[in-house]
């Protein structure tokens, strides 16, 4: 029999089924306290967040008992709890496929430092001010801007819930702040490309050479199939499989890489379900950040910025543009929404060289010296 914790009229317990604990934990709300009159059970993921929903049912139960109605324009909940119920919200679109693990992993990795940050604070004194403090501690911290923006977008996700949920009166205003060090990023020519692939071992390149032609994501190259490499027409599609799932639903595409790359992965070993496998057959590779630093090393290319498994998908862009592909044909091919602003904004980098080898010079006669 699980232990019982009480919260005034609510119980809360582990979930447990067929006599084993599910990782989940049940509140129990007596139907004296619901608007059925049936009993209701709820179930979240952690202990934390289902206590956090417990104590603040038993506070508003309390309130009432005492003769005290809340006002509806102000809401007394701190960033903590609020966080936790948030969490809560997050594991259950995780489990509905609303949700990808993935991004569910990173979120919680920003919500910690807004907590951090917040901590007690009520979330109806979360202003513009509030989250311009905030960006400046973590500036001031060293953080790049980029990474403060991603955190704030994380914080106005959770203040929407909270407003959507009628928890919150009106969503606060902000703005991110300037990525100046997206400017910079420096995307390699193809001849240097070529030569870092042709330093790597047999099948790590075919992965990277595989995202240089088609500007696949590094997950969906590396959680590429067998059976989604089509022989008859020399296709690759990217779509579910085995837990793994494309970004959008507009990331469900097929590439169509070179036929020298496709008879290259159509030749390597088949240990597993996978084309790019680790160790262990019966998964996919890992991160290859490592190989790739060692293959700069080997190549002797003099690079002034460090190669990721990412810089390859900005550089299929980059250069399908400079080729004159249309737009709209290189959001298909990387997997974007038609119109999408992402292509531009953030993958497309036109080097100074092309810039030099398109500009105007206009036939203005120079004037003659005087005599």
């Amino acid at each position: 029999m699980p232990h019982v914790r009480r919260f005034g009229p609510l119980a809360l317990r582990e979930h447990v089924r067929n006599g084993k604990h599910t990782g989940q934990w049940m509140l129990d709300i007596p139907a004296s306290l619901t608007n059925s009159g049936k009993r209701m059970r709820r179930l979240y993921s952690s202990e934390r967040a289902a206590e956090a929903i417990a104590r603040e049912l038993q506070r508003k139960l309390e309130l009432r008992r005492l003769g005290f109605v809340e006002r509806q324009n102000r809401v007394s909940l701190d960033f903590q709890t609020a966080a936790d119920q948030w969490r809560a919200e997050l594991d259950l679109a995780v489990r509905a496929s609303q949700l990808r693990a993935s991004t569910r992993r990173t979120n919680e990795i920003r919500l910690k430092m807004l907590a951090a940050y917040f901590a007690k604070s009520d979330v109806s004194t979360i202003d513009r001010t509030a989250i311009m403090r905030y960006q400046a501690q973590r500036i001031a911290a060293g953080l790049r801007s980029s990474t403060v923006n991603g955190e704030v977008r994380i914080l106005r996700q959770l203040l929407g819930w909270l407003c959507d949920s009628g928890r919150l009166k009106q969503m606060p205003k902000s703005k991110s702040i300037p990525e100046d060090d997206v400017l910079r990023v420096e995307i390699p020519t193809q001849e240097q490309v070529v030569q870092l692939i042709e330093a790597l071992p047999a099948q790590t390149r075919a992965m990277v050479w595989l995202m240089a032609e088609t500007g696949l994501r590094p997950g969906e190259a590396r959680n590429l199939p067998w059976c989604h490499v089509e022989q008859e027409g020399g296709a690759i599609l990217i779509d579910q499989f085995e837990g793994w799932k494309p970004k959008s639903r507009q990331s469900v595409r097929r590439v169509f890489p070179s036929p020298d790359l496709f008879d290259a992965i159509w030749a390597l070993p088949r240990k597993g379900s996978y084309v790019f496998v680790g160790r262990d057959p019966r998964k996919p590779i890992g991160n290859i950040r490592s190989s790739l630093e060692a293959a700069a090393r080997r190549s002797g290319l003099a690079l002034s910025f460090r190669v990721t498994p990412k810089l390859f998908r900005k550089a299929f862009a980059t250069w399908q543009i400079e080729r004159n592909v249309s737009l709209s044909v290189v959001q298909r091919q990387m997997g974007h929404s038609p119109g999408s602003l992402v292509t531009d904004q953030n993958y497309i980098r036109v080097s100074d060289q092309v810039q030099r080898d398109h500009r105007l010079a206009l036939p203005v006669e120079k004037a003659r010296s005087a005599a």
